[in-house]
């Protein structure tokens, strides 16, 4: 048998290759990597690096939580508006009759009278073109009475409500009614209210069957049978001042004086949505089969709203997906930067 002096040599230089590498290997062990101030092969490290991704995870539900709950509060915009007409000081509820939105206006007494002379304060029950406010159909409607009225189209007639104000001695004294006019003025016959005087009934809606009725006075809306008044029943205002009323659907829409928002009711007064407005002062409302007419007194507008739409699904992705896409390249450069290696002695003589 013949053995080469090389192959000797060979096995020798594997050998000690093999025994290099194993060294190199079990030193590397011993050496601890620290990145961004993090040591990676500690169990320390590596908890830090599992509460980072976790506080990823927190921040993308957060930004999806905070898109959810712009849909949840819900908001309204303005589409449109109509000004007053100059001489008309302040509006109460308003009514859509497919042609008109009408309301009980109060205005300078000479612009109606025509006799140049400055009168008192007269309620006007009068309509605007919804397209430009032009005028439409008016008339007047008695004198005197520092108030806010109710009025709702049921499809024939207007009714409109006269109470004795929001509060003070006098709203306790003078009787409140209510009143059926054709739209030229005509009357047809009124009513003294349920629970007159002590009543500020300033908001008026028509279910097809009843008449309910909002007051201010005692944060509650009645439904009313139209043919002799009497309470069917009550429900709790959501809001402390509740003013305008319409009927839409199923549901009741009422708009507060004190949170400007607009709440649906079901029939037994639970609050099954709300918006808030961007409105100063609302008070009347109305819905004209499309969008909500809210008249604003401190603006002296009526407004034209519709609901801000949903954040689609693409929507919610773009709040999220650049928090998610920007943490993850963090997580990369964590991952790939070089870190300052130290043997394991070393780091624990430092620490």
């Amino acid at each position: 048998m013949i053995c080469s002096r090389n192959s000797g040599k060979l096995d020798v230089r594997v050998m000690n290759e093999r025994r290099e590498r194993a060294s190199v290997q079990s030193a590397a062990s011993k050496m601890r990597v620290v990145r961004f101030g993090i040591d990676s092969n500690s169990r320390w490290g590596r908890g830090m690096m599992k509460y980072r991704l976790l506080a990823v995870s927190v921040m993308a539900l957060i930004c999806w939580s905070w898109c959810g709950t712009i849909v949840v509060a819900g908001q309204m915009r303005i589409v449109h508006s109509i000004r007053f007409p100059a001489h008309v000081l302040f509006g109460g509820d308003i009514a859509w009759d497919g042609q008109y939105i009408w309301s009980a206006f109060y205005e300078v007494g000479d612009k109606i009278a025509g006799d140049g002379d400055v009168g008192p304060e007269i309620p006007c029950v009068r309509s605007l073109d919804p397209v430009d406010g032009s005028a439409g159909p008016f008339f007047q409607f008695g004198q005197g009475l520092d108030d806010r009225s109710g009025i709702v189209w049921d499809g024939n007639h207007l009714w409109v409500t006269r109470t004795g104000g929001l509060s003070g001695p006098i709203a306790q004294t003078v009787p409140d009614y209510i009143y059926e006019f054709e739209p030229d003025g005509t009357e047809v016959g009124f009513f003294e209210l349920p629970g007159s005087p002590d009543i500020a009934a300033n908001g008026l809606a028509f279910d097809g069957t009843h008449l309910w009725v909002s007051d201010s006075r005692h944060q509650q809306i009645l439904q009313v049978d139209p043919q002799d008044m009497s309470v069917v029943k009550s429900i709790h205002s959501p809001g402390s001042t509740p003013l305008g009323l319409v009927w839409h659907g199923s549901s009741l829409f009422t708009v507060d004086g004190v949170t400007d928002e607009i709440y649906e009711l079901d029939t037994s007064g639970n609050v099954l949505e709300s918006w808030s407005t961007p409105l100063v002062a609302p008070f009347g409302i109305t819905y004209d089969g499309d969008h909500f007419w809210v008249l604003d007194n401190a603006t002296r507008t009526i407004y034209q709203l519709e609901e801000v739409p949903e954040p689609s699904v693409l929507a919610l992705l773009a709040v999220v997906g650049p928090a998610v896409l920007l943490s993850a390249q963090y997580a990369r450069r964590v991952a790939r930067a070089p870190g300052r290696e130290f043997p394991s002695s070393i780091q624990e003589t430092h620490t």
